[in-house]
């Protein structure tokens, strides 16, 4: 039971700290869409992201799931540079 508090803290750590801009800007993009009433929705958007990122994970670290490098090469390049656009 130890081993899954030291990985839900990990994770809670990384997933709120500000070093993982990128998520917290996608969040923060979530939240100005959604008024304050709709907090419920906006919570069940999150957690449906949240456990979409962890079967992602899961798959790909069973091997169950594999993606080109050249790939995500190619999708991070393009997403840099649309970026650096903006």
């Amino acid at each position: 039971m130890s081993d899954f508090r030291l990985y839900a803290e990990t994770g809670l750590y990384y997933g709120l700290g500000i070093t993982n801009q990128a998520l917290v800007l996608l969040f923060a993009m979530l939240a100005v869409s959604y008024s304050f009433k709709d907090w419920k929705k906006l919570l069940l958007l999150i957690a449906v992201f949240s456990i979409g990122s962890f079967v992602s994970l899961l798959l790909s670290s069973f091997g169950i799931v594999t993606i080109k490098v050249k790939l995500v090469t190619f999708s991070n390049s393009a997403y840099s540079t649309y970026y650096r656009a903006l």
